[in-house]
């Protein structure tokens, strides 16, 4: 969904087309309480439970949070800030360099960005996961440690000291061992820095500093910019640093950017020494950002990227829904569950897989709906694979057929069609198509789109924004029930005329998705067709016959509504 500080709402309606309101400022609540059959709203509260049910006590009403972004405006920031790794990272958020020489180890970390921190603490052990002992007797107050007692190999652990909370996590295990690269390690000192903002060309200062042992001075340094330019349209920028001095290198570069981009910078540093390359982050595809303690964000709205993976953010995750639902709330409507996480970020996580991604998104959504039960749990992001429907107890479509940039392609078109007619029975299906208010041809083509794949458990909502009260004129329609149960795509489409068709009790719905020819359908009686007009439904008589455009929808009657 997209993002808003507004009172939001989706609401469901009575009539066979189960309607929906998007996103609306709760200006009529008499409204909501005789049209509509469930209500999403966002943010949630009490206040917007009790206006609601003065005019419906039995409208159930979900309370939204989103299953993957987390915003510094939320009331619950302060406290999951705590977590570090409920969040997703680029690299180990304390950005841990270290370097060894005989029984000497050097560990350089990066500041925690957090105003609580007043310092650190250091653990070491024999074992990756266990026996940590802490090393400085005293809280550490800078972001270097030399420790005198290295006898590889040894793993390192940075915790971040507060001065209200104790202890929290920061850094990830680091394992130090006699192969480990002694050519340089950075001294945390280097920037990036937003210094010029022009139209869409963004300038960067770039410095780095590095410490070396003996006669280590690379050949060659280099950055890499990475950069997240929509759709997995990841583009990776190469520059060549210019040496300061003995241990510093620096580079100024342009590169171009939406003025809207609320993302972080993600880099990489690449030193050349004779034939051998090192890198920074040591570890291949990870990436140092400008973001807080290396966290992801999202380029479009800012927001912070959690990980479904984490025990951490799955606690904090359902410890909000419970006071969603303490406030009256009949259960959870969770935005966001996507499976391609990828492009939404602006940069790859740490040691991302796509399938653990899955699996992880699953488990969490599983483990919601069994935590709040007998409370439902409806997720935003359905597909034709059904992913995570089994685990809810209902999914939305959105962008269904047709978006605010035009109709969707046919292939996308029979992709959602299928997902509403294969979802299993008792599973709630929310579709929401997004256009102009003045598009009457997007709104008949969505709603006759809808109705193919209607069944009882499924409803509609056209959308142009999520910021006001939309309810249309073709909500009213009364088409009456279908003649039969859902079935295939296949067994709705008329192979003689090349239009879908579905029959209901009190007329005809018909769909054109084709994107280049006309399709005729031919009939032997009146019908009414329901055409929009002046945000009117008009009731024009036909005889014989009916053409479509590509991409058109049509709604004939038996009979003429007043």
């Amino acid at each position: 969904m997209a993002e808003t500080l507004l009172v939001i709402l989706i609401i469901f309606g009575k009539s066979i087309q189960n309607l929906c309101l998007c996103y609306s400022p709760l200006q009529d609540y008499k409204l909501i309480g005789d049209k509509f059959d469930l209500v999403i709203a966002d943010p949630p509260s009490k206040q917007i439970v009790d206006s609601i049910r003065k005019y419906n006590s039995s409208l159930p009403i979900l309370g939204y949070r989103d299953l993957i972004a987390m915003h510094s405006c939320y009331e619950d920031w302060n406290k999951c800030n705590l977590k570090e790794f409920a969040f997703l990272h680029s690299t180990d958020p304390a950005g841990v360099s270290v370097i060894s020489c005989n029984d000497s180890c050097i560990i350089n970390w990066e500041e925690d960005w957090r105003d609580i921190v007043i310092g650190y603490n250091l653990y070491k052990s024999v074992y990756p996961d266990s026996n940590l002992v802490r090393v400085n007797r005293d809280i550490i107050t800078s972001t270097s440690y030399v420790d005198k007692e290295f006898k590889p190999p040894q793993y390192y652990l940075i915790k971040s000291v507060t001065d209200s909370y104790g202890e929290v996590d920061f850094s990830i295990v680091k394992c130090v061992d006699a192969k480990t690269k002694p050519i340089m390690l950075t001294n945390q000192d280097y920037k990036i820095l937003d210094i010029d903002t022009v139209d869409d060309s963004i300038s960067f200062s770039i410095y780095l500093s590095i410490k070396k042992f003996g006669n280590t001075k690379p050949d060659s340094a280099l950055v890499h910019l990475y950069l997240n330019r929509g759709w997995f349209n990841f583009v990776d920028y190469s520059f060549i640093m210019t040496s300061i001095d003995n241990r510093k290198y620096t580079c100024t570069t342009n590169i171009t950017l939406p003025t809207s981009y609320k993302a972080g910078i993600s880099y990489y540093f690449q030193f050349i020494k004779d034939t051998t390359i090192f890198r920074l982050p040591a570890e291949d595809f990870t990436y140092y950002t400008t973001n807080p303690n290396n966290r992801l964000k999202n380029p479009n709205y800012g927001w912070y990227a959690m990980d479904v993976t984490s025990p951490d953010w799955i606690s904090h995750y359902v410890s909000q829904c419970k006071i969603i639902l303490s406030m009256g709330m009949d259960g959870i409507f969770a935005d966001d569950a996507a499976r391609d996480i990828l492009w939404r970020l602006d940069c790859k996580p740490l040691g991302y897989k796509e399938k653990t991604w899955i699996d992880g998104m699953n488990r969490m959504i599983s483990f919601v709906r069994k935590t709040i039960y007998p409370q439902i749990l409806i997720f935003n992001g359905l597909r034709d694979d059904l992913i995570f429907l089994e685990s809810a107890d209902g999914g939305v479509i959105e962008h269904f057929v047709h978006t605010n940039s035009g109709y969707l392609s046919k292939k996308n078109w029979e992709r959602q069609i299928n997902t509403m007619l294969k979802s299993p029975p008792g599973k709630k299906i929310l579709v929401i198509s997004r256009g102009k208010e003045e598009d009457a041809s997007a709104r008949i083509f969505s709603i006759a789109s809808y109705l193919l794949g209607n069944s009882k458990d499924s409803y509609y909502c056209y959308a142009e924004n999520y910021d006001r009260m939309e309810y249309y004129p073709e909500y009213e329609i009364d088409i009456g029930y279908p003649l039969s149960e859902k079935s295939t795509l296949l067994a709705l489409f008329d192979k003689k005329t090349g239009i879908y068709k579905r029959y209901f009790s009190n007329g005809i719905v018909l769909v054109n998705p084709d994107a280049l020819n006309s399709k005729a359908f031919k009939f032997d009686d009146t019908l009414h067709h329901v055409v929009l007009h002046e945000n009117t439904c008009k009731y024009i008589p036909i005889a014989n016959s009916l053409s479509l455009s590509s991409k058109s929808g049509a709604i004939l009657l038996y009979e003429k509504k007043n």
